[in-house]
């Protein structure tokens, strides 16, 4: 659990650091920026850090704390950091108070008087240590393949095996490389924790599975014949239908033809014709063009019902007609 926050404790400690630069004979609660500068009367950073102050004494935290960071935009001093880096550790932001602190013990070991550089530098020292001792860690191994790639919070992690300062709460540390399986681990930190992540060798991606024997003969058998397993189906009915519609053509010029057989028997009795020689070849030519119809009708309605009943598994049937002076005549070829 975290622990309760001891503001007033801190503010304190602040307090008691100015009154003792005061007492060495500064003008004022801040320090000089840098060694040999001096602070105008009525300098607007100083004038809002006794406001801060001020307000401070009356409890007042959040307030001061904006007058403290107002002061420190104009210029930064140790006692003005110090009270800015409590502002900050405030919001739960530990490891932001720590380098404002340490920045704040920087500057006042650098104060040209002794007296107001050991009582900020001491007032610095215990907040830092303090700081240090809330502060939770976590401790990551090396990955052990140089290709993996290490992001703590979404920012690249380069130290491995040395504690990383975090905030308190949670935190996600991921690991990944090419062609392999993610490593991600979501945790959560408390003050003063420090905790260790072993990073796992990371597994390789499994292959995509190939595609059955039976799936893949069935495509490659499609793309060679350019047609669709629906396509490829459809053909037997368009072989049969086509050869229903060529059986009914041979039907009706079988029907002519045998008007003209009647109309040349009554015209030309004993098949001879006294006027035009041109109806029997006529009727004759009828009639095979009928029996050519009949027969490649019949033959494609064979086929495309052979097919339907056979299946895909079967060499598809054949069809072939043949015609004589004598008549025509079809057949089907193929394993049924």
């Amino acid at each position: 659990m975290r622990r309760p926050r001891t503001a007033p404790r801190r503010w304190l400690a602040v307090t008691a650091a100015v009154a003792l630069a005061l007492q060495a004979g500064a003008a004022h609660a801040q320090a000089p920026a840098v060694p040999g500068s001096s602070e105008a009367p009525g300098d607007a950073s100083v004038q809002l850090f006794r406001e801060g102050r001020t307000l401070l004494n009356k409890g007042r935290f959040a307030e001061a704390c904006e007058k403290f960071s107002a002061s420190l935009e104009l210029r930064r001093s140790p006692g003005t950091l110090l009270n800015v880096g409590n502002c900050i550790q405030s919001s739960g932001n530990l490891t932001g108070a720590l380098q404002v602190l340490e920045e704040a013990l920087a500057l006042a070991q650098s104060d040209p008087d002794p007296q107001k550089a050991e009582a900020w530098a001491a007032a610095a020292r215990e907040e830092i240590a303090d700081m240090e001792r809330r502060i939770p860690q976590v401790l990551v191994n090396r990955p052990l393949a140089a290709e993996v790639r290490v992001a703590l919070d979404g920012r690249e992690l380069t130290l491995f095996r040395e504690p990383v300062r975090l905030n308190p709460g949670p935190h996600r540390l991921v690991a990944s490389a090419e062609g392999k399986v993610s490593f991600e681990r979501s945790f959560d930190l408390v003050e003063g924790q420090t905790q260790a992540i072993e990073l796992p060798e990371l597994a390789a991606k499994p292959a995509p599975p190939a595609p059955p024997a039976a799936t893949a003969a069935a495509t490659a058998r499609s793309e060679t014949s350019g047609m669709s397993e629906n396509e490829t189906s459809k053909v037997p009915l368009w072989i049969a239908g086509i050869g229903g519609v060529v059986l009914l053509g041979g039907a009706i010029t079988g029907g002519v033809a045998a008007k003209q057989a009647s109309d040349l028997k009554h015209e030309c009795p004993n098949h001879l014709c006294e006027g035009d020689l041109s109806l029997p070849e006529s009727a004759h030519r009828t009639a095979v063009a009928a029996d050519v119809l009949m027969a490649v009708g019949a033959a494609g309605v064979l086929v495309g019902v052979t097919w339907l009943l056979l299946g895909d598994d079967s060499d598809a049937p054949a069809l072939a007609a043949t015609c004589a002076p004598e008549g025509c005549s079809a057949s089907v070829r193929g394993s049924f």
